[in-house]
């Protein structure tokens, strides 16, 4: 889920600007009747918080539309209960994108809490919202913690950074087998 705003609730005043929130739901994992039943639910609950004209569904992008959404997000938010390593993160990411994900599996692995973005109790959802929160009403820290997730991703992830790791490997194997 991509969060694009600049203000929530907790963050608007009455005399404020009243930007309402967009909260942009990309949903593309399939059409199979699971991914039917879960939209239907979401629909539902979407529906009964009467936030119907917030929400848009785009089901599955083009992978060269992707960057153009990651970039317009000011969250990007990963609530799985298991995720083995999320690459939409790592894409979320590299594109200057705070995370809010969930501290089981993989992904805790990857994001460095309060640093790069925010790891949550994906069953905690007040925990869930004041990260959300925190990060769309604090454009300081969004900005932040995004140029740190984009550092992170450079530094370990990218191109250059996995031919060092694979090289250093090598190397190691190497020298342990006494070739090298």
């Amino acid at each position: 889920m991509i969060f694009s705003s600049r203000r929530l609730p907790g963050c608007w005043s009455e005399d404020g600007p009243a930007r309402p929130p967009l909260f942009v739901i990309s949903a593309g994992a399939g059409e199979g009747p699971q991914e039917q039943e879960q939209r239907r639910k979401l629909e539902g609950l979407i529906s009964s918080l009467g936030i119907e004209a917030h929400v848009r569904w785009l089901g599955v992008l083009p992978q060269v539309e992707l960057p153009r959404y990651y970039g317009a997000a000011d969250v990007f938010v990963l609530p799985s209960r298991y995720e083995l390593f999320g690459i939409v993160m790592l894409e979320a990411m590299a594109c200057g994108v705070p995370v809010v994900a969930t501290r089981f599996g993989g992904l805790a692995e990857v994001i460095a809490h309060g640093e790069t973005g925010f790891l949550v109790d994906p069953t905690d959802t007040t925990e869930l919202a004041e990260a959300i929160e925190a990060l769309v009403c604090n454009g300081e820290l969004r900005g932040e913690m995004g140029r740190r997730a984009r550092r992170a991703v450079e530094e370990r992830y990218s191109w250059d950074a996995s031919a060092r790791l694979h090289e250093e490997l090598y190397r190691r194997l190497l020298r342990e087998k006494g070739e090298g």
